[in-house]
């Protein structure tokens, strides 16, 4: 049925399909993430975000694009527990940027110039994320911290999470799809609430960010659809624009 609604509405805002559905997960997000808030057990939260960030991955990229995440991820995490941790952020880095460069090869090779969304889209965002965490861990280690700033300092872990807080960081729904992405700290001392300062570490009302935040991307939605309808990406490539 849900295909059936989407594309009709897809068909009558002259929106793809695929990104309509995006567009849609992110509002989604809101309400989600709203509820989040109210879940107490830092496991329920973790699978709470992992669910829906599957669910995203899902019905947007299509049904098995969550493996490409799963088994990068996996295999970095790997990674981190066995190799020498003053080789392993390297190793790392090399992995991640061959498999995310080599999805985007075989991109373009099989949808030359194509606009629909697949998993390179999602897995960039992990990219960025299975980076920093590698760095994290290794800054976390190191013995030459008068070379390291501030903020590398805060960021810094010398644990590695266990597997349900790591897949929780990769599927964190309010992110997996476009990111912005996060660094560990953050996720985790969100999902244990020590990053309020408060004492009872209850979040504070996020209502008006919330509604401001939502009200911009609202007011500039529009003008993505009115875009997509009068000017089409393909005529920069065409004769017409070639002889302007």
């Amino acid at each position: 049925m849900t295909h059936g609604l989407v594309g009709y509405l897809s068909r009558l805002v002259s929106f793809p399909e695929d990104q309509l559905r995006t567009v849609l997960c992110l509002l989604l997000a809101y309400p989600l993430a709203f509820l989040l808030k109210y879940i107490n057990n830092q496991h329920v939260k973790h699978v709470y975000g992992i669910v829906f960030g599957l669910v995203f991955c899902t019905w947007c990229l299509g049904e098995w694009a969550w493996v490409h995440s799963f088994i990068s991820s996996t295999i970095v995490y790997i990674m981190l527990r066995v190799l020498p941790i003053q080789y392993s952020y390297k190793v790392v880095f090399v992995f991640v940027m061959s498999y995310i460069s080599g999805s985007h090869i075989y991109r373009m090779y099989t949808d030359y110039m194509g606009w629909t969304l697949d998993y390179t889209g999602s897995q960039m965002v992990v990219t960025l994320k299975l980076i920093s965490l590698a760095f994290n861990y290794y800054d976390g280690h190191r013995k030459d911290t008068h070379r390291m700033t501030d903020e590398m300092k805060r960021r810094s872990i010398r644990v590695l999470p266990n597997l349900l807080e790591y897949y929780g960081f990769i599927y964190f729904f309010p992110t997996f799809l476009a990111g912005p992405p996060m660094e560990i700290t953050d996720y985790l001392s969100y999902m244990n609430r020590s990053m309020f300062g408060n004492s009872n570490r209850t979040i504070p009302s996020t209502l008006v960010p919330t509604l401001v935040t939502l009200s911009k991307a609202l007011l500039m939605l529009p003008m993505v659809f009115i875009s997509n309808t009068m000017f089409s990406p393909y005529f920069l490539i065409s004769p017409a624009f070639q002889a302007l």
